[in-house]
């Protein structure tokens, strides 16, 4: 009788533990998939915080000027003023998007 309920508390044991890594290891892959997703959405974060910072360096008709689709937009900086005209950066700024 003894034995018995030995192999019983192992296979019980054997249960439980088995449970606990099948958690353990759910709970781990989770982990990394929400990690790698919060690093892709700080990388964009930080993508469309430069091109507003150099957008907000421009005027619309400066960008209209430029002819921009809906995946591409180019345009030059606004340097300052020089009366009676702005003075705009001699580079272009070109931003593309590609959805694939």
């Amino acid at each position: 009788m003894n034995i018995i309920e030995v192999i019983i508390v192992m296979v019980i044991l054997g249960g439980v533990l088995s449970s606990l890594l099948v958690v353990l290891n759910t709970g781990y892959i989770s982990n990394s998939i929400s990690r790698k997703k919060f690093e892709l959405q700080e990388s964009t974060r930080r993508a469309l915080g430069w091109i507003v910072r150099d957008i907000r360096k421009t005027t619309a008709v400066e960008i209209k000027t430029n002819s921009p689709s809906a995946s591409h937009v180019k345009f030059r900086t606004y340097c300052g003023y020089s009366a009676p005209n702005p003075v705009w950066s001699s580079n272009y700024i070109e931003y593309t998007y590609d959805s694939d």
